[in-house]
């Protein structure tokens, strides 16, 4: 087997790697750009904040795949160095556009306000929701919202790192607080799908009636 081969067996690997921890973000409940984000600052930059936040984690043999990753690189680097194979022209242009992407995925920002729904039929599911800055919920109490009457149940509040389970109807809303929350995913949707919808479904029946 020539040398390219076997560098590509190698970054084959480290690719199948990366794309299990993403998943296993994913499923862990983070955004697809966010667990991308995550793999990055810690395989590129060897950055392991999440990790430290996090250690009995299965996720921390990706301090791991951050060696290995560039440990490929390094290998890669030198056997084309001192190669003059012309085959490692298109796997260079493969692992800059890959690098590429993996950044901007990660960290150029989508308007995504949704971290993840899990349906658990076609009508019902659990929601982690994050509240924008000007989203029609914010600054308002849950009592105001009466979410519950829209056959919505907020479960926590996950505010800076701090969890409040079960909050009561005097909680305020913040902007980049998350709720998770139970229920119908229709009325999710009718309510939270754009800022012009949640301000329509939060006013009163009289106000919309004087409107």
């Amino acid at each position: 087997m020539t040398a390219i081969g076997k560098l590509l067996i190698v970054i084959g690997l480290n690719i199948c790697g990366l794309v299990l921890l993403v998943l296993q973000l994913v499923k862990n409940g983070h955004k697809y750009p966010e667990a991308l984000r995550l793999t990055w600052e810690t395989v590129i930059f060897q950055r392991e904040t999440y990790l430290a936040s996090k250690p009995n984690q299965a996720l921390l043999w990706m301090a791991l795949l951050g060696k290995t990753w560039w440990l490929m690189l390094l290998i890669f680097g030198v056997t084309w160095v001192n190669s003059q194979d012309l085959a490692f022209l298109p796997v260079i242009i493969f692992l800059g556009l890959f690098h590429m992407y993996w950044f901007l995925e990660g960290h150029v920002s989508k308007g995504d306000q949704f971290d993840r729904i899990l349906n658990l039929n076609h009508n019902w599911g659990i929601v982690y929701k994050k509240i924008g800055a000007g989203s029609g919920v914010n600054l308002k109490t849950l009592a105001e919202l009466d979410l519950r009457k829209k056959n919505l149940l907020v479960l926590a509040i996950d505010r800076q790192g701090e969890l409040t389970t079960f909050p009561k109807g005097l909680e305020v809303l913040n902007t980049g607080d998350r709720m998770v929350m139970f229920g119908d995913l229709y009325s999710f949707h009718s309510i939270f799908d754009n800022d012009i919808q949640v301000k329509t479904n939060l006013l009163e029946p009289n106000d919309q009636k004087n409107r």
